[in-house]
């Protein structure tokens, strides 16, 4: 068989930054505002560079001390701005991804979806975007306890058939295969300790929110996600 793609969703599918600035800017505001906080409103950069990775990561970063309550609520209100631009259609996905996937279909790869999220925003995002055209399964943290991406492609490594018994995000198809061999598909160095963890190659894909060198012990790297297609092929030789 084939190895399965596992793709990262946002930076690498999703060009997430059309949602998650937003409301990264509205938490920020109503810090301000709402809970009297003196935040130093992060640039466009430092936002990117949030993306892809975990919220406790984010919040060390950004805001190490903050009052847990007032981070989770935060949080929610990012995630309550990104849900509602999804669904009035203000989200998009790279140019010529569509047809990536399309073609990777064609020519008989099964695919996934690995991200660090939660189950409601791999719901929201899989239904909008139709997702079960391509993908078998949108494996994302909340569904593995939190778990960072390398304990997650652990399982799925182990017995991809079983660990998409632990998401509620999948196809009808489900995911065939219990051992499977993968190459791994991402933007960011956790996708990449991710595929490395088990043995799979990998794709850097340097049109996502890297930083620059970031992703330069990727296997093959995607200037665009038609890049996509040829850097499989080399890897699936």
């Amino acid at each position: 068989m084939k190895p399965v793609l596992i793709f990262d969703y946002d930076g690498t599918i999703n060009e997430t930054m059309k949602i998650y600035m937003p409301g990264v800017r509205k938490a920020v505001d109503w810090l301000i505002e709402d809970c009297g906080i003196e935040v130093e409103k992060p640039s466009d950069e430092r936002i990117a560079g949030w993306l892809g990775v975990n919220m406790d990561d984010m919040w060390a970063d950004f805001m190490p001390g903050l009052d847990a309550d007032i981070k989770h609520q935060a949080e929610r209100l990012v995630g309550k701005v990104m849900l509602e631009k999804t669904m009035s259609h203000e989200a998009a996905w790279y140019a010529g991804m569509e047809e990536t996937l399309d073609e990777l279909k064609r020519r008989g790869y099964d695919m996934a979806v690995l991200s660090n999220c939660g189950i409601l925003y791999a719901k929201t995002q899989w239904e909008v975007f139709h997702m079960d055209r391509w993908f078998d399964a949108f494996f994302q943290c909340e569904s593995f306890d939190n778990a960072p991406k390398e304990v997650i492609m652990a399982a799925i490594a182990a017995d991809y058939e079983k660990a998409a018994e632990m998401t509620p995000v999948k196809s009808e198809r489900g995911c065939k295969g219990h051992l499977r061999d993968f190459i791994g598909i991402g933007d960011r160095d956790s996708d990449l300790a991710a595929a490395q963890s088990i043995g799979a190659p990998f794709i850097g894909c340097v049109y996502g929110y890297a930083s620059y060198g970031e992703l330069d012990d990727a296997d093959i790297s995607a200037g665009s996600p038609e890049n996509i297609l040829t850097a499989t092929a080399i890897l699936d030789r």
